[in-house]
C-alpha cells in the first residue's frame, strides 16, 4: 500500500471516529495532508470507495490484533482492543461510529459492517465454547460482550474518559469470565 494512501486512510478514519462520515471531505483530506485533492481521488473513486477501504482495514486489522479466539487470554486480548480504540476517552470503535449512522451507509458498506458483527459474535461464540460453555450460553454471552462494549464506549465518549468503558470490562469480567 502506498504512503499516500495510508495516510489518507489513517485520516480518514480518525476523523469518522471523532465525527462520523460526515467530518471529512477529500478536499479536507487533502488539505490535512498537503496533496492535491486528485492525489485523494486517484486512490478512491469517491467517498464511499474510501469507507469500504476503511472498513475493510479495521475489520482485518481488529482481528489481528485479537488473534485467535483461545481460551487463554482471548478475553483479555478483546477487552484490550476495545479500551485501544477508545484511548483516552475520545476515541471510539469505527464500526460503532458507522452503525450510529447505519440508514446513511451504502448496501455495501452496510454489509462490511454487518460482517465485522458477525465476525465478532462467532469469535466470542468459539472463545466462549471453548470455555466450555454450550452453544445457547455461548451465543448469549458473546450478545452480551459485543453489545455491552460498543455501548460502552460511546457512553465513554460523552463523559470524555475511558472510565466508563473500563467499568463495564470490569463488570464483564465478573459476569462472563
Amino acid at each position: 500500500m502506498s504512503d499516500t494512501r495510508t495516510k489518507i486512510l489513517d485520516f480518514a478514519e480518525e476523523a469518522v471516529c471523532k465525527g462520523g462520515t460526515g467530518a471529512f471531505s477529500f478536499r479536507t483530506i487533502a488539505d490535512a495532508l498537503d496533496i492535491k485533492s486528485s492525489s485523494v481521488h486517484y486512490h478512491f473513486e469517491n467517498k464511499d470507495d474510501l469507507i469500504c477501504a476503511l472498513a475493510e482495514r479495521y475489520h482485518r486489522e481488529f482481528f489481528d490484533l485479537i488473534g485467535e479466539p483461545v481460551a487463554r487470554g482471548g478475553l483479555k486480548r478483546y477487552f484490550s482492543a476495545f479500551q485501544e480504540a477508545i484511548g483516552e476517552g475520545d476515541g471510539a470503535c469505527f464500526c460503532g461510529v458507522l452503525a450510529g449512522e447505519y440508514s446513511l451507509l451504502s448496501e455495501k458498506v452496510r454489509d462490511l459492517l454487518g460482517n465485522f458483527q458477525g465476525d465478532n459474535l462467532q469469535w466470542l461464540e468459539s472463545l466462549f465454547r471453548g470455555l466450555g460453555e454450550g452453544a445457547g450460553e455461548s451465543q448469549r454471552k458473546a450478545r452480551l460482550v459485543f453489545s455491552s462494549l460498543e455501548g460502552a464506549i460511546l457512553f465513554s465518549r460523552v463523559q470524555g474518559a475511558a472510565d466508563y468503558l473500563n467499568q463495564v470490562i470490569r463488570d464483564l469480567k465478573k459476569d462472563v469470565g
